[in-house]
């Protein structure tokens, strides 16, 4: 299967999407491209998440919400959460801050839970999104980062280091709990960037 990709691999070994296949993938490469394309290739639209909201009562979040007028959308067409993230800026180095734009999700979510990720690599970070009104604010690369160098072990180092960081932070400004965060909390640094 080399001539398919690591990625596509995952779907040619899958039971289902072989089954759906006309020939082999080993032996028609191409129509196993072909056929993941079909499948998969097609972008949701807006006018999906009715579909989707249909097929579930399980909670429905749409992530990579970064404008007002987006998360007023969302809500209206019945998720159950928002996720404020550029994705890490991966797809756009270089473009709006998803920190930036999480005050103007959190008012237009107006009480639907708004998780967050992008950028995040500390506690203070997290203890930042909070303060903004993130419900929840998720990590990414630096749990990555930690099983990569030390397994299980350096996971659990990384969520340890957050959570420490963070409650440290909180407990030096006298914030008792994640709860007491408010915007306030945030304080421009004078003469600074932020």
């Amino acid at each position: 299967m080399k001539h398919c990709g690591n990625c596509l691999v995952n779907y040619t070994t899958d039971p289902v999407f072989r089954a759906s296949l006309p020939r082999p993938p080993e032996e028609d490469p191409q129509g196993a491209v072909l056929r993941w394309t079909q499948v998969f290739g097609n972008p949701l639209t807006w006018d999906d998440l009715p579909w989707l909201r249909s097929l579930t009562r399980l909670p429905l979040i749409v992530k990579g919400l970064c404008h007002p007028e987006d998360v007023r959308r969302a809500k209206d067409l019945g998720v159950d959460g928002v996720y404020c993230s550029n994705h890490g800026g991966r797809q756009a180095n270089g473009g709006l801050a998803a920190l930036d734009a999480l005050p103007g999700v959190v008012e237009a979510a107006d009480g639907l839970p708004v998780l967050f990720d992008s950028g995040v690599r500390s506690g203070t970070d997290v203890v930042k999104a909070l303060a903004l009104g993130a419900t929840a604010v998720g990590i990414g690369r630096p749990y990555a980062y930690g099983l990569a160098l030390g397994g299980t072990d350096g996971v659990v180092h990384v969520l340890r280091s957050f959570l420490a960081e963070a409650d440290l932070l909180m407990a030096v400004d006298g914030y008792p709990t994640p709860d007491a965060l408010r915007r306030d909390a945030l304080r421009p640094v004078p003469g600074g960037t932020g």
